[in-house]
């Protein structure tokens, strides 16, 4: 693994644990960089601030398994001309997700003390773009006949979708995993079927 790499990732890997033991943002550079085994310029060369180390360390887990729905895109059959079609395998993609730990981890590491505020609420978005942006790109190219502006619009959908989902399990999170599924499940298919 490249150096640059190895080391974002043991910051990112330190903001978690730090956050997980005293709190998000409640932790200077300093004590990052300690934490991650690097130096304090290196913590700067990677990010902005402490604050821009947390938010991506808190989507992270999200990140990824958002990814990995990105890769199933690609399976999608270059055929599709319906955009009822590209939704269904998308939805299929999303429900194989195992969501809970990466949903758990972002309810733990919230429930640490931070409030939400803008700067987390800017941090959310910009991760929900990127990822919308990239599940976009992987639908388009696997089915070029479909309209790019209707599948920005159905993928936002979506990611927005599974935030909803996941703001309703937070408020009370089951232990096994079947209520996260359900609600994913059920807000899926409310954006599917449409409120006509």
């Amino acid at each position: 693994m490249p150096p640059k790499v190895a080391n974002h990732r043991a910051l990112i890997e330190a903001a978690i644990r730090l956050s997980e033991e005293r709190g998000l943002g409640r932790f200077t550079a300093d004590e990052l960089a300690a934490a991650a085994g690097v130096s304090r310029r290196t913590v700067f060369n990677h990010f902005d601030s402490v604050d821009q180390a947390v938010y991506e360390a808190l989507f992270s887990g999200m990140e990824e398994i958002l990814r990995q729905a990105v890769t199933a895109m690609h399976h999608l059959p270059p055929e599709t001309d319906r955009l009822g079609q590209a939704f269904d395998f998308l939805e299929r993609a999303i429900l194989a997700l195992d969501l809970r730990p990466a949903f758990q981890r972002l309810s733990q590491l919230l429930a640490e003390g931070a409030d939400t505020d803008l700067t987390f609420m800017v941090w959310q978005r910009t991760v929900m773009q990127q990822i919308g942006e990239e599940l976009s790109d992987a639908i388009v190219q696997a089915a070029p006949r479909l309209d790019r502006f209707e599948v920005t619009v159905m993928a936002g959908s979506a990611l927005a979708a599974c935030a909803i989902a996941y703001t309703e399990w937070a408020s009370a999170p089951d232990v096994d995993g079947t209520a996260l599924g359900r609600i994913v499940g059920k807000a899926l298919h409310q954006l599917k079927k449409g409120y006509a």
